[in-house]
């Protein structure tokens, strides 16, 4: 079998301020940087970035660093999960055992992954214990080259750290343009968050944001049952969050005035389109945006979120959406059980009936589901027609 080598770590602060780790991996340097705040020589972070790029490559894992003893047999524990998720077969990892270090050599501080959405506003709102560190990562959601588009979201997530008395610190990767750690990213995203905190200086705790409710059935890439599954002995993840659902966290967020503020949940800032202006933290048309939108508007704080480009025409912009996930499927019905206005109703009836059909259509190809959503919009006009809704 064909490994995947992991060079000896490399510790470099930069001319320009910043500080780098990075490592040789199949070849292809890897790294992470930060201008902001230190970062920290971690094998685990390798570690766990690079754990289901390998499996789903087939390709053993090699370290030139020695691992964390409690991170490796955490890792034969997320081997299993993902075997039976995605019928990989486990991978070996080979690495000298780091030697078992006093519990107080951990680091202190306690950092939450924040993009400024719904689920990290609600983490950092409700967390139990005191949060010290908010961090944005640049380079998995934003594009590496959009370097506008990570300036205006570490702004936002700098303005949100200052009210709550915190920090703020953005760590750039070029993680997704690595030809190995790239791959599968839908699969790979947790141990990818995970390897922030691993690489964060004087970090103890990492909490994660939940964004799906507990007992939501289904293979993620960020899981209540693997999360806290890439600690090690000196760095342990906390995922937060999964007892509600996305639709009770933007409740329970909506009377914030911090989050009425910066919340940023827009998908339309995930492809580099940050031509919204300052103004604007989000669109107020893309599915994510209508979804929100819609719940605030149920709790009567609609005006109260002025950080939306738009507020109108939901039905419409919601005919233009194509299909949504299962999951989503319950929280539109949700909210349409809940009351809305009858045009609202008809087009979350219309959504949630051409998803359940082009879910199951994967067989079909893009250019198959595309033409299926185009027959579903023509019937959607006929029975509009008919209704008058």
């Amino acid at each position: 079998m064909k490994q995947v080598v992991v060079g000896k770590l490399v510790y470099d602060d930069r001319q320009d301020g910043a500080c780098r780790v990075s490592a040789k991996v199949g070849g292809e340097t890897l790294w992470f940087e930060s201008a902001n705040t230190r970062l920290r020589l971690s094998p685990e972070g390798f570690g766990s970035a690079l754990l289901v790029p390998a499996m789903s490559h087939g390709r053993d894992l090699v370290f030139e660093d020695p691992l964390c003893p409690e991170w490796l047999a955490n890792s034969q524990k997320l081997m299993e999960y993902f075997s039976r998720w995605w019928g990989w077969r486990p991978i070996n990892i080979v690495a000298e055992v780091s030697p078992i270090l006093p519990a107080d050599t951990s680091g202190c501080r306690r950092a939450l992954c924040f993009s400024g959405g719904v689920d990290s506003f609600y983490s950092l709102l409700t967390y139990p214990r005191p949060i010290d560190t908010l961090v944005l990562v640049h380079g998995y959601d934003i594009h590496l080259g959009d370097e506008d588009g990570a300036r205006f979201a570490f702004e936002s997530v700098q303005r949100v750290a200052a009210e709550m008395h915190m920090d703020a610190a953005m760590i750039r990767t070029n993680y997704r343009k690595h030809p190995i750690a790239g791959k599968k990213y839908k699969c790979a995203y947790g141990g990818a968050i995970a390897a922030a905190g691993h690489f964060l200086d004087q970090v103890g705790e990492l909490v994660v944001s939940s964004g799906l409710p507990q007992g939501e059935k289904g293979a993620y890439g960020s899981h209540w049952d693997t999360d806290p599954l890439w600690s090690s002995r000196s760095m342990t993840i906390d995922h937060y969050g999964a007892s509600l659902t996305k639709n009770d966290k933007i409740r329970a967020i909506a009377t914030n005035p911090l989050a009425q503020r910066n919340l940023r949940i827009c998908q339309q800032n995930f492809y580099g389109s940050f031509a919204l202006s300052g103004k604007f933290l989000n669109c107020g048309r893309c599915q994510k945006c209508v979804r929100t939108l819609l719940v605030l508007q149920q709790e009567g704080r609609l005006d109260d979120f002025r950080n939306f480009a738009n507020k109108r025409d939901l039905d419409r912009h919601l005919d233009k959406v194509m299909r949504v996930s299962p999951v989503f499927i319950k929280a539109y019905d949700e909210i349409r059980r809940r009351g809305v206005d009858r045009k609202t109703a008809r087009a979350i009836r219309a959504l949630i009936r051409r998803s359940r059909v082009l879910n199951c259509m994967e067989w079909a190809g893009r250019r198959g589901r595309k033409t299926v959503f185009r027959l579903f919009k023509w019937f959607d006009v006929v029975e509009r027609k008919i209704t008058g809704a």
